[in-house]
């Protein structure tokens, strides 16, 4: 679903916390104009998807209520991708990494197995 697509929610009040997917909807910018309409109609912003997509995008924005979060046991590709992986904390919280963009570089090694040639 596209920003329109949250708008109509939002304006017919169906929806108290939006759910967005930054890899499904426009990417990085849609996301940034729905958590912008949800913050001006006074609604929560609760991205739906990998943590490693939202983690700073939700840090990024004032409405953020919580990070979806998938361990390793739900995903076994969990900490082999990327070099960078967030982790839970025994608090529940994540930290956000300092890294620039996404904080994501790819894990060249652990992916070669993965490649078409």
């Amino acid at each position: 679903m596209h920003k329109h697509g949250f708008r109509d929610l939002i304006q017919t009040k169906a929806i108290s916390i939006l759910q967005p997917d930054a890899r499904h909807m426009g990417g990085i910018t849609e996301f940034m104009k729905v958590a912008a309409m949800a913050q001006a109609h006074g609604l929560d912003v609760c991205p739906h998807g990998d943590q490693q997509t939202h983690l700073h995008l939700l840090a990024a924005i004032p409405n953020g209520l919580m990070l979806e979060f998938y361990p390793q046991e739900f995903d076994p590709m969990h900490g082999r991708v990327y070099l960078e992986t967030p982790e839970l904390q025994s608090d529940g919280t994540v930290i956000v990494p300092d890294s620039p963009g996404l904080g994501r570089t790819p894990n060249e090694a652990a992916l070669a197995e993965f490649r078409v040639s």
